[in-house]
């Protein structure tokens, strides 16, 4: 699958489950909740001022618990972006990908 098409699959599918993730195909947002748990813990994980831009298209309130659980130190007053130091992919946009395939093997 191309680059574009999983960059387009993943941010859509991450923005559905963080507006909705009750309309998310279910097999998509099981898939991408295992991944997010296994690139938490991953130390080619990085903050990015790049993708903290999320911060300004999220709004605050009820839907950021949505979130909070894909995200290593979420404080819960600020959506981090992240990165993965292997790939450069969105953090966790990535994990919503079908066709994603970790650089490093892991998921």
């Amino acid at each position: 699958m191309g680059i574009i098409k999983n960059i387009k699959e993943g941010w859509g599918n991450y923005l559905r489950f963080f507006y909705d993730g009750k309309n998310m195909n279910p097999s998509i947002l099981e898939e991408g909740k295992r991944r997010a748990e296994i690139c938490k813990t991953c130390p080619s994980l990085k903050e990015s001022r790049l993708f903290s831009i999320v911060e300004t298209v999220l709004p605050d309130g009820s839907k950021k618990e949505h979130i909070s659980d894909l995200l290593p130190n979420s404080d819960g007053e600020k959506i981090r972006g992240y990165k993965c130091g292997e790939c450069g992919c969105g953090f966790p946009a990535m994990v919503f990908s079908p066709g994603k395939k970790c650089k490093i093997n892991k998921w």
